[in-house]
């Protein structure tokens, strides 16, 4: 049975983390990013924090930067966090609505925007001056985002689990949908299956997406691809 080693309170309400090394990198709503030593997991120690002006609900970490989705005012915020004690702003890109979840492939950023419905895709190549390549929307509600490495971003919408082909990310498209039984807020993805928080009722869903144009149950992939 898994057992607790540890925890670090802190100050503000922990929505997200990202895992770099013995680092911890905590969205944490209104006390904004917390990066946190875990190299002794009994007793990790607050190293450094970055103030947003937002609410920080979710970060990734890439090399020496830290993205943040950070909710109204800020959008996404590219943080350098190469000295984790003196995190230092590098840019950011204010996006029109919540930003909600970013996910990163290569030199750009891809936002969910919350209840714009859409899809921020963002050219971070340059962390000063991060410019949109283009938008998805249509989405209900964009909760969450991952990208996988043949150029597929998954969007969890509330009710559906939406693909949307951003192998050009000038001219996304989007592909197919799944219906999920429950209400999709989060999701990651790994080897073509996507895998999505359905909230209550809809717990955790696998998606199988070898064909992106009609993503289905995973258990009935295997029934039609074995």
């Amino acid at each position: 049975a898994p057992v607790r080693l540890g925890g670090f309170d802190t100050p503000g309400t922990a929505l997200g983390v990202a895992v770099s090394g013995n680092l911890v990198y905590v969205a944490d709503g209104y006390a904004g990013l917390q990066i946190i030593n875990a190299s002794n997991p009994a007793n990790p120690v607050l190293l450094g924090a970055y103030d947003s002006l937002g609410y920080a609900n979710n970060v990734q970490v890439v090399g020496t930067l830290a993205y943040l989705a950070d909710g109204y005012n800020d959008g996404l915020l590219i943080i350098d966090v190469s000295n984790p004690a003196n995190p230092v702003l590098r840019g950011g890109y204010n996006t029109p609505g919540y930003a909600v979840d970013v996910a990163i492939a290569g030199s750009v950023a891809y936002v969910a925007d919350g209840s714009t419905g859409t899809l921020q895709i963002i050219d971070v190549s340059n962390p000063a001056a991060p410019l949109l390549r283009s938008q998805v929307s249509g989405f209900f509600n964009a909760y969450a985002v991952a990208v996988d490495g043949g150029g597929m971003a998954y969007v969890a919408e509330g009710g559906n689990l939406r693909l949307v082909d951003v192998s050009d990310p000038a001219n996304p498209v989007l592909r197919g949908a799944y219906n999920t039984p429950g209400w999709a807020v989060g999701v990651t993805v790994s080897n073509n299956l996507a895998y999505v928080a359905d909230g209550r009722g809809g717990g955790v869903q696998v998606v199988s997406a070898v064909n992106p144009n009609a993503p289905e149950e995973y258990a009935l992939a295997l029934e039609r691809y074995e």
